[in-house]
């Protein structure tokens, strides 16, 4: 018991920082072929967006839609693209920044089940922001 009040901030400093290793490889461990295929598909809409996702995070497609999810997958039907294909599946959130709409933080957000987009949307996290389809822009 001793031993661990002694050297418990420094185990926790090992263990935080053993974390950070593995989550700055899972960074740097991108499917290239995914990105290219995402970037290009973007690029072809008119978006232009960073070689790289500022982010990739799992979701799961709830198995039932609440009001805020079936309010997304509306915006998601606009863009020929329908999540109730999908509930209860665990996807793959690609968050790349926006350079050509004029506005700072203005994500691409690409949502990817087995190597095909399957969702997306364009938005901005401000308080007057938006939320719109992957639609040509």
């Amino acid at each position: 018991m001793l031993f661990f009040r002694k050297h418990g901030i420094l185990i926790g400093i090992i263990i935080c920082f053993i974390m950070l290793v593995f989550m700055v490889l899972g960074i740097f461990s991108i499917d290239e072929s995914t990105n290219a295929m995402i970037t290009g598909y973007l690029n072809y809409l008119g978006y232009e967006v960073g070689d790289k996702p500022l982010e990739i995070t799992r979701i799961t497609i709830p198995q039932d839609f609440d009001a805020i999810y079936s309010s997304y997958n509306k915006i998601q039907l606009e863009a020929g693209f329908d999540l109730e294909k999908y509930k209860g599946k665990s996807l793959s959130k690609y968050s790349y920044e926006v350079k050509n709409l004029g506005g700072e933080g203005i994500r691409a957000n690409v949502l990817v089940y087995d190597g095909i987009i399957v969702g997306g949307d364009i938005s901005s996290p401000k308080t007057d922001g938006f939320l719109k389809s992957l639609s040509p822009k």
